[in-house]
Formats: structure tokens, C-alpha cells, sequence
């Protein structure tokens, strides 16, 4: 940071809160293929895959259900050749067939073990990513 007669101002780790770079980084969106809305069988799993910039997107992140219908969960998370592949999963007992909406997918960096108010106890600080785009769904009859 720039500052009048000082050059360079350091500001501690623990409190920054934004950094600005100077780099540019051309990002490619992520696309779900396939049909929409996503038809989940009552009880069952659907997979639904993402276009992602590169196998590196399975990998390194943490997806996780922005609060999502009771009973619908994310089962499996695996890298693919174009992106990633999500596998959603249903609890027959808390959907019922006809159940619509979006579900919405936040993307997280794994995170580091930081020093607890407690000596010995830590807690997972994770980095926001950003969001998915929203994937529409709809919950069917099992068959």
C-alpha cells in the first residue's frame, strides 16, 4: 500500500482482509451440461456434471450446498476430464415427488488449521471462491 513519505506499508496477515493484485487472470465460467431442470428420483442419486477450467477444479475445492431443501444433499464430488462431476442424493423420507427449486453450490479453498483461543484448539478457517451458477431441479417418482 502507498502511503505519503513511505513507500511500502505492511499490514498484519490476520487482519487483511482484501488483496488487491496487479495480475490478470482470464477465468473460463463454469457450465452445467446436460438437461434442465436436473430430475432426482425420491430416495435416489443424480449426477451432474460441470465445465469447469480444468481437472485442477474437483481437486482443490470444496463444494457445499448453500441451504438446500431438507434431504438433499451432495453425495460424491470427482474430477472429470472437462471439469467436475457432483453426485446429489435424496432422502426419500423428507422429499416428495414434485418438490422444484434451485440448488445452489458455494465453492470453498480448503483451509489451515489457525491457533484457537485455547491452547490446543484450533478451527478450519476456509476462503470463499464464489458461487455456482444455480442448478435448477426437480424431485420425481423413483422408479
Amino acid at each position: 500500500m502507498m502511503q505519503a513519505f513511505f513507500y511500502r506499508h505492511l499490514v498484519p496477515a490476520k487482519e487483511l482482509k482484501v488483496a488487491v493484485s496487479r495480475r490478470w487472470v482470464q477465468r473460463s465460467p463454469v457450465v452445467m451440461t446436460g438437461e434442465t431442470p436436473v430430475r432426482i428420483p425420491a430416495g435416489g442419486t443424480v449426477r451432474v456434471k460441470l465445465q469447469a477450467p480444468g481437472r485442477a477444479f474437483a481437486d482443490r475445492l470444496q463444494l457445499e450446498l448453500s441451504e438446500p431443501p431438507a434431504g438433499i444433499a451432495i453425495k460424491n464430488v470427482s474430477p472429470t476430464r472437462d471439469g467436475a462431476e457432483i453426485v446429489f442424493a435424496t432422502d426419500s423420507k423428507k422429499v416428495k415427488p414434485g418438490l422444484q427449486g434451485n440448488l445452489i453450490v458455494n465453492a470453498f479453498a480448503p483451509g489451515t488449521e489457525t491457533a484457537g483461543k485455547t491452547k490446543g484448539q484450533g478451527s478450519r478457517r476456509r476462503a470463499s471462491l464464489g458461487t455456482l451458477p444455480a442448478i435448477p431441479f426437480e424431485i420425481v417418482a423413483a422408479q
